[in-house]
């Protein structure tokens, strides 16, 4: 018997490192940005057998696979007409949530700690190429329609802007200082900021710097409602919030890289740095609320045009609300039955539409496995 349990434990273990290995991958690193044609397909495929083998079966599996397979076969079948090969690559994402849980965590606690390693070297080269150093030359690489120019590091990038001085967001390897940001601030989230823990100093010092609008808001709201430390001094925590908003909106690094997007632009009715929704997206999305493409979407070429959108409304004007919908209600239902304690799962909610307004990952592999990493990490600490 102990044996066989000893077995397990290494299956999960050697499992999860590898499928965090997989996530860090589909992570898109800009190393591996020329062969994402081949590591796409191959990824999904992988995924798909391992989490076809280790399903699940637990209560409402099958109901939460239906409303995540039938979202995938509405976006692909019905509204793209995609080709069998895509549906398939689709179809692939509604196995990751129905992981058993002791695998599901093995990999969280694998990516976590790889996802720290990979920061904290990227973020000792960002120190050293914020005095200018150590600069391998600029290359420029096509991002769904658009081409952009980034400036290349030992085990960095930097897109879009000047290395020098102080104007600069920490983005790793990756294409966007956001994606830093989310990653880190879900994990914190489902750590209950406990800074005990070095690698989450860690995450706490990087992304700081990546100056991401959800890292703040998550860092922000995560104090309130889980540092044990702070309970009691939620006012204090506020008032600090604000005094390091005072101290730094006109510091230069910070100002030009978070604060401004947070006034208020007359000409566009909304805030400076709302540029979720691309070019045209938003007048776009207006004039069709309510009406039968905003429940069905127009599809993934139409979408096109509305180049630079990463918004819930671009995922609308997409496949539809109803495709929104399945996927929402499918971790809605996962999250209320591993999560015990109501109001945090209530918590939970909150992060998860948050993330979804600022990152919404329906079509990524790292954002559904982080969904379903958090959710089992929320319900084992609040098990305990």
């Amino acid at each position: 018997m102990e044996i066989a349990t000893s077995y397990q434990i290494n299956k999960y273990k050697n499992l999860g490192t590898f499928l965090a290995l997989i996530i860090l991958i589909r992570c898109r690193p800009f190393y591996l940005w020329d062969y994402e044609d081949v590591l796409r397909p191959l990824c999904a495929v992988i995924v798909t057998i391992i989490a076809a083998v280790n399903i699940s079966k637990t209560k409402w599996t099958k109901t939460i696979f239906i409303l995540l397979a039938s979202s995938y076969i509405w976006a692909t079948v019905f509204v793209d007409k995609s080709s069998i090969i895509t549906v398939l690559n689709f179809l692939g994402f509604a196995f990751i949530p129905l992981i058993k849980k002791e695998l599901v965590l093995s990999t969280y606690e694998s990516f976590r700690k790889i996802f720290i390693i990979v920061i904290s070297v990227s973020f000792v080269s960002y120190i050293f190429a914020s005095m200018g150093l150590f600069h391998l030359g600029d290359f420029t690489h096509q991002n769904g329609p658009d081409i952009y120019t980034y400036e290349h590091f030992p085990f960095l990038v930097r897109g879009l802007g000047k290395m020098g001085g102080m104007n600069m967001r920490f983005q790793a390897l990756f294409d966007e200082a956001g994606i830093v940001g989310t990653i880190s601030g879900l994990i914190l989230i489902s750590q209950r900021m406990d800074f005990s823990k070095r690698g989450n100093i860690v995450l706490l010092i990087c992304s700081l710097f990546t100056l991401s609008f959800y890292f703040y808001i998550s860092l922000f709201f995560g104090f309130l409602f889980f540092s044990n430390g702070l309970k009691k001094h939620r006012w204090k925590v506020i008032v600090l919030f604000v005094l390091f908003i005072i101290v730094t909106y006109r510091l230069p690094f910070f100002y030009d890289n978070l604060w401004y997007r947070f006034e208020y632009d007359a000409e566009t009715g909304s805030l400076v740095g709302d540029n979720r929704n691309g070019w045209g997206l938003k007048d776009f999305y207006e004039s069709i609320l309510w009406t039968p493409v905003f429940f069905t979407g127009l599809g993934s070429s139409f979408a096109e045009q509305f180049s630079g959108a990463a918004s819930l409304n671009l995922v609308i004007v997409k496949h539809g609300l109803i495709f929104v919908l399945l996927n929402v209600g499918a971790y809605l239902l996962l999250s209320y039955r591993e999560i015990k304690h109501k109001p945090t799962w209530l918590m939970f909610v909150f992060f998860f539409i948050l993330t979804l307004y600022q990152r919404p990952g329906f079509y990524a592999t790292y954002s559904i496995f982080l969904y379903t990493m958090v959710i089992y990490k929320f319900g084992k600490i609040n098990n305990k």
